[in-house]
């Protein structure tokens, strides 16, 4: 191997989360803040090893946050007073966070969907009832962690095809032109879902129910 680590607890890391070069463990036990090692992917070694400050994140860690122009990027799911859903950025180099965008009152972050080099957040109402927001499209600018709502929903729509909580790559087509090509860049076992939510009157966007 090009290095090898042996990490304190071994059992109480996850990971890794890899991005730009660096491969990040999260250890998250109990009551306790998430502990973030960062680690050179080249030399194994160890660039920075700090805590998440208290919120609602969501574990595994890895499973939702991602690595964006030196810093990791995590999202609270939860809606919770005093701990509004929200995104968050911190240096990979010190921890340090470097911005923290909650989302327009009463919207709550339901799910992220990543296409094309853009995050998208996809929100939803925190209540029922006439007058309550119902959620939008979101385009997260990852550098400044400022959000441009793109599509509202309309009153009983609802996201679908994307699970509560999750953060997702969606396919991309696939213009190679080969004959034995797929059509989309996903994985083969990923086709057979992709093509039946393509099929005419199924949809991956927002549905009324």
């Amino acid at each position: 191997p090009l290095w090898t680590l042996a990490l304190e607890e071994p059992g109480a890391w996850t990971g890794p989360l890899l991005g730009e070069a660096h491969a990040l463990f999260v250890a998250q036990t109990g009551s306790e803040a998430p502990r973030v090692l960062v680690l050179d992917l080249h030399t194994g070694r160890a660039r920075a090893d700090f805590r998440l400050p208290p919120g609602e994140w969501k574990a595994p860690l890895e499973a939702s946050a991602w690595v964006s122009a030196g810093r990791l990027i995590v999202p609270a799911f939860a809606n919770r007073a005093p701990a509004p859903a929200s995104l968050s950025a911190f240096d990979l180099g010190d921890g340090r966070r470097a911005w923290t965008n909650t989302f327009p009152a009463g919207e709550e972050l339901f799910a992220l969907a990543r296409h094309g080099g853009e995050t998208y957040p996809l929100t939803l109402g925190a209540a029922l009832g006439t007058g309550a927001a119902s959620g939008a499209l979101h385009v997260l600018d990852e550098q400044s962690g400022s959000l441009r709502r793109l599509v509202p929903l309309k009153a009983g729509e609802k996201w679908m095809g994307i699970e509560a909580g999750s953060a997702v790559e969606l396919a991309e087509p696939c213009r190679c032109g080969a004959p034995s090509c797929r059509g989309w860049i996903v994985d083969a076992e990923a086709l057979p879902r992709l093509r039946e939510r393509l099929r005419p009157g199924c949809s991956a966007d927002a549905t009324s129910p």
